[in-house]
C-alpha cells in the first residue's frame, strides 16, 4: 500500500466511497443542463412563434381599428356637410317662404285697397252756381253727390263767402268755418242741395267785379267716413265771373284726399 503525502492511504475505503458518489452526481448534472437548455430553447421557440402571432393579430387589429375610424371620420364629415347643406337649403326656404308671404301679404293689400276704392264712398261738389245782380241778393249753390257704391257716413259741410281785393294773397282754411246742418248720411248716387243768398250788391260793387278789381269767392269743404271706417274729404273753389251770371272754378283748392295731405 502507498503512502499520500497527507499520510493517508490510497486504499481508504471513505475515499473511494466519496470518488463513487461524486461522479454520477456531475453526470446527472451535466444532463440536467442540457435538458434544460433543450426545455428552453424549445419553449423560447414556442413562445417566439406565439409573440409573431400576438403582434400580427395586434397589427391587424390596429389597422381594422384605422380604417374603422378613418370610415367613421369621412361619414361624419359627409353628415356634417350634409347638415350643413340641409341648414343652408333650411334657412333659403324659409327665406323664400317669408318673400312668398310678404308678396302675398302684398297682393292682398293691394286687393283689399283696390276693393275699398272701388267700393268706398265718393263725395264730391257738382253744379257750383254764383249769381250777382244790382238790386238782387247774390245766390250761391251747389249740389253735394255721392258717387260712389256705398253710404257716406257722418257727412260734415263747411262753405263760406269771401271778397278778396286784387293784390291781395288768396289763403283759405277750414278750421274756424262752422259745419253746415246736413243729413249725415248719404246714400249712393244721393244728392244733398245747398242755396245760400247773400247781401245786395249795389253798382260800386258790381263795378269792381267786372273789373276785376275784387272777387267774391266761394269755397268749401266736406268730410265723411266711408264703411271701411276711413275718413275722407274734399274741398271746392269758385269765384263769381266779372258779368255775375256764373261762377268760375279756382285753380287752386279743388282737391279731395289720396292725393295730398289734408288741408287744415
Amino acid at each position: 500500500m502507498s503512502t499520500l503525502p497527507n499520510g493517508q492511504s490510497s486504499s481508504d475505503p471513505r475515499n473511494n466511497r466519496a470518488d463513487e458518489n461524486t461522479a454520477p452526481e456531475k453526470a446527472e448534472l451535466l444532463r440536467c443542463i442540457v435538458r434544460w437548455f433543450r426545455g428552453f430553447h424549445l419553449h423560447r421557440e414556442k413562445s417566439k412563434a406565439t409573440d409573431w402571432l400576438t403582434v400580427a393579430l395586434t397589427l391587424g387589429v390596429a389597422i381594422a381599428a384605422i380604417w374603422s375610424a378613418l370610415i367613421f371620420d369621412g361619414q361624419l364629415t359627409t353628415m356634417r356637410r350634409d347638415s350643413v347643406r340641409a341648414e343652408n337649403e333650411s334657412i333659403s326656404a324659409r327665406r323664400h317662404a317669408r318673400e312668398q308671404i310678404r308678396f302675398l301679404q302684398e297682393q292682398l293689400n293691394a286687393m283689399e285697397d283696390q276693393t275699398e276704392l272701388d267700393q268706398r264712398a265718393w263725395v264730391g261738389f257738382e253744379d257750383i252756381r254764383e249769381f250777382g245782380q244790382v238790386g238782387i241778393p247774390s245766390a250761391f249753390s251747389f249740389t253735394l253727390k255721392n258717387t260712389g257704391k256705398t253710404p257716406a257716413l257722418h257727412v260734415e259741410l263747411k262753405e263760406f263767402i269771401k271778397k278778396v281785393n286784387r293784390g291781395e294773397k288768396l289763403h283759405f282754411t277750414y278750421k274756424d268755418m262752422p259745419p253746415e246742418p246736413t243729413r249725415g248720411l248719404i246714400m249712393p248716387s244721393a244728392t244733398f242741395y245747398v242755396n245760400k243768398q247773400n247781401a245786395i250788391p249795389n253798382q260800386g260793387q258790381m263795378n269792381l267785379i267786372a273789373s276785376d278789381e275784387q272777387r267774391v269767392y266761394f269755397y268749401g269743404r266736406t268730410d265723411y267716413d266711408d264703411i271701411f271706417g276711413r275718413h275722407h274729404w274734399t274741398t271746392f273753389c269758385s269765384y263769381m265771373a266779372r258779368d255775375g251770371s256764373v261762377a268760375v272754378i279756382c285753380p287752386e283748392y279743388n282737391d279731395a284726399d289720396d292725393t295730398r295731405q289734408k288741408p287744415n
